[in-house]
């Protein structure tokens, strides 16, 4: 099944396929922001690891949060493609909908000075509940996401069993996580050990910094995992056999159920 990214009781949350090598950035990852990343290529073929977040801005708070700020900065400091999707709980023209309001403007002053471009397109609701519908479900990215090629936002037809829709686009070109495996009970330990000795680690005492440490650690684990190379290959694993669960008998359930959902909608609103 797909994995699924999130806090115990968040209410943000990221679904990945299993193909694709994702991981979560826990620093920035909390109860209402989840941030994963991932690497895409661009439509030039050049690989990119791209940060994708999802965030909630609760009605009752500021809507400019410190997890929002947070990644937004950490990425364009670093060059970083971003992009997120937030359900803003905020109204402004700049994203579709007709009116402004307080939290609206401020949003969107943020995005304004922090270089962030919005990717909704059109005026179709994002939030329907019956009685309300607005477009309180966007999409942003920075510049570095933006170069990737984001291309076919929309909002789909499709029945959520949500208030909020569906919202779909596409950037890059994934690159398949390709499942390996290492067989430790195999390895041989003697090699391995000389692999070590024959490339000795020589440090001086002068690791005076975070810098020097980490320059240090590094070097200790590309060795490791020469050795690990040389003495245990990792071997490509054996590609799960699809379920076959789908049917017609579901499809026609899943039909009734889009069919049920629309005529409840059509009688909130009569």
């Amino acid at each position: 099944g797909w994995n699924v990214a999130h806090k115990q009781c968040g209410r943000a949350a990221v679904l990945t396929h299993p193909y694709l090598n994702c991981w979560t950035v826990q620093d920035f990852s909390n109860h209402d922001c989840v941030t994963i990343c991932t690497k895409i290529q661009n439509s030039m073929g050049v690989t990119k690891t791209v940060y994708f977040s999802s965030i909630y801005l609760d009605i009752t708070k500021d809507v400019v949060t410190e997890e929002l700020k947070t990644v937004v900065k950490h990425c364009n400091d670093h060059d970083l493609p971003l992009i997120i999707g937030m359900d803003c709980n905020a109204h402004s023209t700049s994203w579709g909908n007709c009116d402004d309001n307080r939290r609206g403007e401020e949003l969107d002053e943020f995005l304004n000075d922090n270089h962030l471009n919005i990717i909704n397109k059109g005026n179709t609701p994002t939030f329907d509940n019956g009685r309300n519908n607005s477009i309180i479900d966007i999409t942003v990215a920075n510049a570095k996401a933006t170069d990737l090629g984001i291309e076919g936002w929309k909002v789909l037809p499709y029945e959520s069993h949500s208030d909020h829709k569906y919202l779909t686009f596409q950037v890059g070109t994934y690159i398949p996580f390709k499942k390996t495996f290492r067989n430790f009970k195999k390895t041989n330990w003697l090699t391995f050990k000389q692999v070590l000795d024959k490339n000795p680690l020589v440090f001086t005492n002068n690791l005076n910094n975070q810098h020097d440490v980490e320059m240090a650690g590094d070097i200790i684990s590309q060795m490791i995992h020469l050795a690990i190379d040389i003495t245990t290959p990792a071997k490509s694993a054996l590609p799960r056999q699809p379920m076959s669960w789908w049917n017609t008998a579901l499809a026609e359930k899943r039909k009734q159920l889009q069919d049920l959902s629309h005529r409840r909608h059509k009688a909130l609103i009569e």
